[in-house]
């Protein structure tokens, strides 16, 4: 990775402390993990009484926050004044409960003038993308990765656009692929909007049958006189169980199983519904996974299909490694991994039953806290900025190229694994973040500006950088990453906006703001 940045006399990357800047620019993620382990709020080992467990476990120090953290997108002060006001059991059971939470105004006001959301894609098509279509394509996939933006910043419901978030990138498909440009938009609405809380049983079963879904592994041309295993193989190591549980005989059954899985083409009423269409059904029998599926069971050889993965002992430990890597810790350990699992197994893998163990105390205890750390990845950077300084938002478009550039524009991952979820990927290079910060904090970005006044107010040039800490962590942040910007700040000549503007850039360019 290129150091050319650091010589940069223009750049207010340059004024952070060297210890700071050293750690997020060494070459790789380990250098800024190290660091923001060696000083992470949350490493200590006292308890506290008030979090008192069912089974008597006292929660460690800095629980609440972590709780916080982690089902939401960043630091927001009246959301921290609610979970603080509701208490750990409280707050997580009202988020695993959206459809209670009154939604933000603003962001309602928004999402209103995004047209093309609730539209059918028999609709999309002919209005955008037909032989007929009047309005420019670009419209309907602009407006729902911007919503998926605008959601994950402003939506009260934040584990909610947490897991919607995680179901997308674990079923993914490319937004820019062909016929999934005007079919992706129904599949985020009715499958993963839906069921992002429900069963993960239910889950599967809707997405093998999204027209998305259907199109991008291929499995709407998969027929008896030609079987086409892209979906079959994709479904078992990337959707259900994970690498090492199948063969490749079980790919071949299942994918006859899935023989006449279709949806109906641009030229009918109801193009993107699901269709069953058994003149491409393989009738003969089959067996996956050791079990005998007999002859001529039509359409439910691929729901049986559905439930023996579903209720796999593989799916158990592949979804809840999966979720806890995704919640609490990049390797979480093997035992709580099977705590989960089990879970997952005995309630038939309801997902909310998942996540309450997830993060139950007993279980947060057997993850140290200094294995926990994760970086923000940069989705999760722009909406945690977003969210904390409150800006007036008009379109996010500009915010969206942002994301291209660094990697991370939501649902355009051109693999089937969907993004990445680790500090390796994410940690080597930071160049691109670095520059998305300074951009947003010096109001370069059109289209969603914050106000330094209104965020510093009357804050003296020697608080300024304990109240940009206030605004984007709550105030908590690594002594060193404070006093950092903090000098920076005595040193400047003048108090004004630019200078407001530069400690906030180097607060959240921060160890502590950059990993949480």
């Amino acid at each position: 990775m290129s150091l050319e940045h650091e010589s940069d006399p223009e750049s207010v990357v340059t004024s952070l402390g060297d210890s700071s800047r050293r750690a997020l620019v060494r070459g790789t993620a380990a250098a800024a993990i190290s660091a923001a382990l060696g000083r992470s709020a949350f490493a200590s080992s006292s308890a506290v009484g008030a979090g008192q467990h069912a089974r008597g476990t006292r929660m460690l120090v800095g629980e609440m926050r972590f709780l916080f953290d982690r089902i939401t997108n960043g630091y927001h002060a009246a959301d921290w004044t609610r979970a603080q006001t509701l208490g750990y059991s409280g707050f997580l059971e009202e988020q695993l409960n959206p459809t209670a939470i009154a939604e933000d105004a603003t962001l309602l006001g928004l999402l209103s003038g995004f047209t093309t959301l609730n539209l059918s894609s028999k609709q999309l098509y002919d209005t955008y993308f037909g032989p007929s279509a009047t309005l420019q394509p670009s419209v309907p996939i602009i407006e729902l990765e911007s919503a998926a933006l605008l959601r994950a910043a402003l939506s009260r419901r934040q584990l909610f656009e947490r897991m919607v978030e995680f179901w997308t990138d674990h079923f993914n498909v490319t937004h820019d692929d062909g016929q999934v440009q005007w079919l992706k938009t129904t599949e985020d609405r009715d499958v993963m909007r839906v069921r992002a809380l429900g069963n993960f049983r239910d889950l599967l079963a809707a997405d093998a049958k999204s027209a998305a879904m259907l199109f991008y592994l291929d499995n709407y041309r998969n027929f008896a006189s030609a079987p086409n295993e892209n979906y079959a193989r994709e479904l078992m190591e990337l959707h259900a169980l994970g690498v090492g549980s199948y063969t490749e005989n079980d790919v071949r059954e299942v994918a006859r199983c899935f023989t006449g899985w279709q949806y109906w083409p641009t030229n009918q009423a109801t193009h993107g519904d699901f269709r069953f269409n058994p003149a491409q059904h393989d009738n003969g029998s089959k067996t996956v996974l050791g079990t005998f599926i007999p002859a001529n069971g039509g359409q439910q050889d691929g729901e049986t299909v559905l439930t023996i993965l579903a209720t796999h002992p593989a799916a158990a430990q592949f979804i809840s490694k999966k979720l806890l890597r995704w919640f609490i810790a990049p390797n979480p350990p093997q035992v709580v991994i099977d705590r989960v699992a089990g879970v997952f197994i005995a309630s038939g893998g309801d997902i909310r039953s998942v996540i309450r163990a997830i993060f139950d105390p007993a279980t947060l205890l057997d993850v140290p806290v200094s294995t926990r750390p994760k970086i923000r990845r940069p989705f999760h950077l722009a909406a945690s900025i977003l969210r904390a300084t409150t800006p007036t938002i008009v379109t996010l478009q500009n915010y969206l190229s942002q994301l291209d550039t660094m990697g991370h524009r939501p649902m355009r991952w051109p693999a089937p694994n969907g993004y990445p979820d680790s500090n390796e990927v994410w940690g080597q290079s930071v160049l691109g973040r670095w520059t998305f910060v300074s951009s947003f904090t010096a109001g370069s970005i059109p289209g969603a500006q914050w106000s330094p006044g209104v965020i510093f107010g009357a804050t003296p040039k020697s608080a300024l950088a304990t109240r940009a800490a206030e605004v984007l962590l709550g105030g908590v942040i690594a002594p060193e990453d404070l006093a950092a910007a903090q000098a920076y700040a005595d040193a400047a000549p003048v108090l004004n906006d630019a200078l407001r503007r530069e400690v906030m850039a180097l607060v959240a360019q921060s160890p502590s703001y950059q990993y949480h």
